[in-house]
């Protein structure tokens, strides 16, 4: 399988080299065509071909490994039932369900706390890593340059920027 890549990418080269050779230029086009066969004189053909099949392969193994990372899940799962922790009922001494105002046990939780996620899990790399702040690209700005100060119309001495009637 790797001579089959190699043979390809063996072709690509060539293919780009004769593309890199015709120009409109006669003079132009024989340095190309020289410089084209000295470079496989060379083994220079070879060793590009080579760098091509090896990229391919590295970026091969880097796309299997990010599937492998995609499949596999950090963290399990848990309802949000469970993250909001107890619901503010207590069981009165009479065996019957007492709502109790939530202001007299503690202060109010607010729910977007309620529901984070456990502290196992905020401490774990993966959660570290995506707390991080994502930087954004800036728009591409106009470039500074020299300002144009523009002066009066009347630059040369003695003149006027009047009309004058003759």
């Amino acid at each position: 399988m790797e001579r089959a890549a190699m043979e390809e990418a063996l072709s690509d080269v060539r293919d780009a080299m004769l593309k890199y050779t015709n120009v409109a230029d006669p003079t132009e086009n024989a340095a190309r065509k020289e410089r084209m066969r000295q470079a496989e004189d060379q083994g220079e053909f070879e060793e590009a071909a080579a760098l091509i099949v090896q990229a391919a392969i590295s970026a091969n193994m880097d796309l299997n490994a990010q599937k492998i990372d995609e499949t596999e899940s950090p963290l399990p799962r848990i309802p949000s039932s469970q993250r909001l922790g107890p619901s503010p009922e207590i069981l009165s001494q009479d065996g019957g369900v007492q709502i109790v105002d939530s202001n007299s046990l503690s202060p109010r939780i607010p729910i977007a706390l309620r529901l984070s996620l456990p502290e196992t899990a905020l401490n774990s790399p993966l959660a570290i890593e995506g707390t991080s702040k994502p930087t954004t690209k800036r728009k591409p700005r106009r470039p500074p340059g020299r300002k144009n100060i523009q002066g009066s119309p009347k630059t040369v001495v003695g003149s006027s920027s009047k009309m004058r009637k003759v």
